[in-house]
C-alpha cells in the first residue's frame, strides 16, 4: 500500500501544478490510499475531475480517524436556503449577497460547481463563516470579532453535532466525541492532528508499505518526529530552494534518515549534498532527482503559422525586464512576425506592458492611441476576430481606407500593439492553448516552472532559461542562458533560423520519452523498493 499525505485545499491556484497530484498520477495504478491531510469540502470533486477517483482512495482525515461511512450525498444549492427569502438579495455570478431594510446582513458563495460552498453572517460586532461540506451539511464554523481576529473554530458531523472546537489557546473535543480521542483538551490543533495521524496509519507495515509526504506541508516536521518508520517514508519537494534549505538545517538529524527525498530541483540537491557534508561528513545517498510532471507528445502548430510567438515567463516587469522588453519591441520592427506573450506572477505588470508598448507605438508611427482613426481600427479587427463583424463597421473600416491615407499608419501600428499580449495565473487549458502556438518557452523567473517545461516539450516547444532543468538539454532542445544579451541573441536565432528550431524539435521528442508517465513511474517504483 502506497500512503499519499496530501495538503490540498480546494481554493489553491493551478492545483494540476501541484507536484504530489502528479506524483499520483503517474503511480496511479498502484494500490494507494489519498489522505488529505486538512478538511476540504469538494475536494472528491477536483480529484475525480482530475481521474483520480477511481483509482485511489480519497479521504479527508477527519473522515478516516472517525471512521466515516462513504454514500451518495446530494451538496447544497441556493434553494436548500429556505431562510433567505425573508431577505431582499442581490445576485452575482460567485455569490448572493442578502440585507434587510438596506443593512447587508452576509453573502452566499458558491464553488465552481455552482453548489453553495460558504454562507456569511454580519452584524455590527461580529461575523461567522459557515463552511458547506460536499454532503450538503455545516462541516465547520469560523466566529470573528469586530476587528476580524478569529474567536474560535467549531467542526460539525453531518448531524450538525460539534466534533471539536479550537480556541487561540486551546482544542476542546466535544463530550459527544470524548470516546474517539484520547483527551479532553489539546494545546493546539497541531497536538490532534498529530494523534489522529498516528491513529490512521497504525496498521502500517513499514516492509511492505510505503509513505509519501509533501515536504512542504506545514506539520512534516511535527509528524518526522512521531513516525517510527522513517525508512518507509518519501519526502517530495519542488519549490524554493531557500524554503526547504532551512527545515532541513533545523531538522536534518530526522529527516536524513527517511527513505528518499525525492526533487526535480538540480540545485536543491546540491545544496542537501553540501549540508550533509558540512554537518556529518558523507553525502546523504537517499537523495534522489525526480522530475514530477509527465511528458506527452502533443506537438503545436507553430511551425504553420504565420506568428513567430515567444511565450516569456517572468516574476515580474522590472528595470532588468524591462530592458529586454524593449530589445524585443526593437526586433519586432526587424522581424514583423515576432509576437510576445508576457506571463507574469504580478497581474499589475498588465498596466505596465500596455503603457511601455503604447509609448512606443504613440511615438513610432507617431499616432493618437486615442483618436477616432485608431479606435476604428481597433474596433474593426476586435470584431473581425470576434466574427461579430456589421456591414456599418466594414463600410466605414473600408471608406477610411480610401479617403484617408494616414489610415494605413493606424492599421500598422494596431498589428504591431497587438504583437503584445499579456498572461497572468493561467491554468493548464489556457497555457496548452497559447503553447500550441509557441515557437520558443523563455523562462526568466528565479525559480523554474518545470509544469510549464513539460507542457513545453509535450508541445516540442524549445527551452531557453537561465537555470538548468529536467526538461532541459542544454544546446539540444533549448538553451541555458547566462545574462539578457545572450538571451535576446538566443530568441533572435530561433526566429531567424528555422534549423535551430527544427533541430530542436527532434531533441524535444527524445525528452517527452525520457520523462513519459511509463518511464516516470518505473523510476518511481525502483525508488520505493
Amino acid at each position: 500500500m502506497i500512503y499519499f499525505l496530501t495538503d490540498w485545499h480546494i481554493d489553491r491556484d493551478n492545483f494540476e501544478s501541484d507536484a504530489m497530484l502528479n506524483t499520483i498520477k503517474v503511480l496511479k495504478h498502484s494500490n494507494s490510499q489519498i489522505i488529505n491531510l486538512q478538511s476540504a469540502p469538494f475536494m472528491h470533486y477536483l480529484v475525480n475531475y482530475f481521474g483520480l477517483q477511481s483509482q485511489n482512495s480519497f479521504s479527508d482525515l477527519l473522515d478516516v480517524f472517525l471512521d466515516v461511512p462513504s454514500k451518495n450525498t446530494t451538496p447544497t444549492t441556493l434553494t436548500d436556503l429556505k431562510w433567505l427569502s425573508k431577505y431582499e438579495k442581490y445576485y452575482t455570478n460567485k455569490d448572493v449577497t442578502f440585507s434587510n431594510n438596506g443593512v447587508v446582513k452576509g453573502r452566499v458563495y458558491f464553488n465552481q460547481w455552482g453548489f453553495v460552498s460558504q454562507v456569511e453572517y454580519i452584524s455590527s460586532n461580529s461575523r461567522e463563516i459557515d463552511i458547506y461540506s460536499h454532503k450538503g451539511y455545516v462541516s465547520s464554523k469560523n466566529f470573528y470579532d469586530a476587528q476580524g481576529k478569529k474567536i474560535k473554530w467549531q467542526v460539525y458531523d453531518e448531524q450538525g453535532q460539534v466534533i471539536f472546537t479550537e480556541y487561540p489557546d486551546c482544542v476542546i473535543i466535544a463530550e459527544a466525541y470524548g470516546q474517539k480521542f484520547s483527551r479532553d483538551i489539546y494545546t493546539n490543533y497541531g497536538d490532534l492532528f498529530l494523534e489522529m495521524l498516528s491513529s490512521v496509519l497504525s496498521d502500517f507495515n513499514p516492509r511492505t508499505d510505503r509513505l509519501i509526504i509533501d515536504a512542504k506541508s506545514p506539520y512534516v516536521s511535527e509528524f518526522l518526529s512521531i513516525f517510527p518508520y522513517l525508512q518507509s517514508l518519501v519526502l517530495i519537494y519542488s519549490g524554493q530552494v531557500n524554503e526547504f534549505q532551512a527545515q532541513l538545517s533545523e531538522h536534518f538529524s530526522v529527516i536524513k534518515n527517511v527513505k528518499q527525498i525525492m526533487t526535480d530541483n538540480v540545485v536543491l540537491i546540491d545544496s542537501i549534498k553540501q549540508e550533509s557534508s558540512r554537518q556529518h561528513q558523507h553525502v546523504m545517498k537517499n537523495v534522489s532527482y525526480m522530475p514530477f510532471y509527465a511528458t506527452s507528445l502533443n506537438l503545436g502548430e507553430s511551425n504553420s503559422t504565420a506568428d513567430q510567438n515567444i511565450y516569456w515567463q517572468i516574476n515580474c516587469l522590472n528595470t532588468l525586464q524591462q530592458e529586454s522588453l524593449a530589445k524585443l519591441i526593437a526586433m519586432k520592427l526587424e522581424i514583423p512576425e515576432l509576437c510576445v506573450i508576457v506571463d507574469s506572477e504580478s497581474g499589475s505588470d498588465r498596466n505596465v506592458l500596455n503603457q511601455i508598448v503604447s509609448n512606443f507605438v504613440s511615438q513610432y508611427f507617431e499616432i493618437n492611441l486615442a483618436s477616432d482613426d485608431y479606435q476604428l481600427v481597433k474596433q474593426y479587427h476586435e470584431a473581425q476576430e470576434a466574427e461579430e463583424m456589421t456591414p456599418m463597421l466594414r463600410e466605414a473600416y473600408s471608406n477610411a481606407k480610401k479617403d484617408r491615407a494616414i489610415f494605413a499608419q493606424y492599421i500598422k501600428a494596431y498589428l504591431f500593439k497587438k504583437g503584445f499580449s499579456f498572461r497572468f495565473d493561467s491554468n493548464k487549458q489556457e497555457k496548452v492553448m497559447d503553447f500550441n502556438i509557441t515557437r520558443v518557452l523563455v523562462d526568466s523567473r528565479d525559480d523554474n516552472d518545470y509544469f510549464s517545461h513539460a507542457l513545453a516539450v509535450s508541445a516540442g516547444i524549445p527551452i531557453v532559461s537561465f537555470q538548468q532543468s529536467p526538461y532541459l538539454i542544454n544546446e539540444k532542445n533549448g538553451y541555458i542562458v547566462q545574462d539578457s544579451k545572450q538571451l535576446i541573441q538566443t530568441i533572435l536565432q530561433y526566429v531567424s533560423d528555422t534549423d535551430t528550431w527544427n533541430q530542436n524539435l527532434v531533441a524535444s521528442v527524445d525528452v517527452i520519452e525520457m520523462f513519459g508517465e511509463d518511464e516516470l513511474s518505473k523510476k518511481w517504483r525502483e525508488k520505493l523498493v
